[in-house]
């Protein structure tokens, strides 16, 4: 079985919460449920409470979904992608996958910058994120979470994957941007030496809700109070 991990951020500078995050999430649902039938693969969905840390609720997607099923393959989604190739088959290979080789409203100026890329749709396998420790839980806001997951995958001696352009080819929706990170690149200088310690072993959130349904299971959590425990470990560095 196949699990994609995804998110939906709740807009609260809009009147009505999920206003445009709702409507994309509708987009991709429709878009991956055929994808679904075609393939057999099993999703969840992830609502995120402030604030906003993308890789820690990864981790979150994966340690919650193995509670439920043994996965094979684990797809790690934003919701502001949507692939435009049928050929684009959504299945993990024996290395970590790299899918949004080409997207639409922010392509690569070169090669280069796509080898140093490894965001937006993303494969791995259980055996990669417990060699690798997960997603380091430490980047709050936008940015670098992207980076550090590639080093810790290349520090291990795997190598990441990809189609061609024309099939790993994503339409990516307009959207506000999060706040930067202004933390990001002091992270990532630390990042060999936050691998061992920073990770799925020492994720902390709190489980608000988990609803299965039909086709998807929604799953609400509060990331910020892993955090404030975090804060009292003086072996942490966040």
């Amino acid at each position: 079985y196949y699990i994609i991990l995804y998110y939906i951020r709740y807009i609260f500078l809009d009147i009505r919460p999920f206003n445009r995050a709702k409507l994309y999430y509708i987009d991709l649902f429709y878009l991956l449920y055929y994808i679904i039938l075609y393939y057999i693969i099993l999703y969840y969905i992830f609502l995120d409470i402030r604030p906003f840390n993308r890789a820690k609720l990864f981790n979150v997607g994966f340690v919650e979904s193995r509670k439920d099923y043994k996965f094979d393959c684990y797809i790690f989604h934003d919701v502001d992608f949507l692939p435009d190739n049928n050929l684009n088959l959504y299945h993990c290979s024996d290395m970590p996958r790299h899918m949004t080789v080409y997207y639409s409203n922010h392509p690569y100026e070169n090669d280069e910058g796509l080898e140093r890329y490894f965001g937006g749709v993303v494969m791995l396998k259980e055996e990669h994120l417990e060699r690798i420790n997960g997603w380091s839980n430490s980047f709050w806001g936008w940015g670098g979470e992207d980076d550090d997951i590639r080093r810790r995958i290349l520090r291990h001696n795997l190598s990441i994957v990809r189609y061609s352009k024309s099939v790993g080819h994503y339409t990516m929706l307009r959207h506000k941007q999060a706040p930067k990170n202004a933390r990001r690149y002091h992270l990532l200088e630390k990042s060999k030496e936050m691998e061992k310690i920073n990770g799925l072993n020492n994720l902390k959130y709190k489980l608000v809700s988990k609803i299965k349904h039909s086709l998807y299971t929604s799953i609400n959590v509060d990331l910020s109070i892993g955090e404030r425990l975090n804060k009292h470990k003086k072996n942490i560095i966040l």
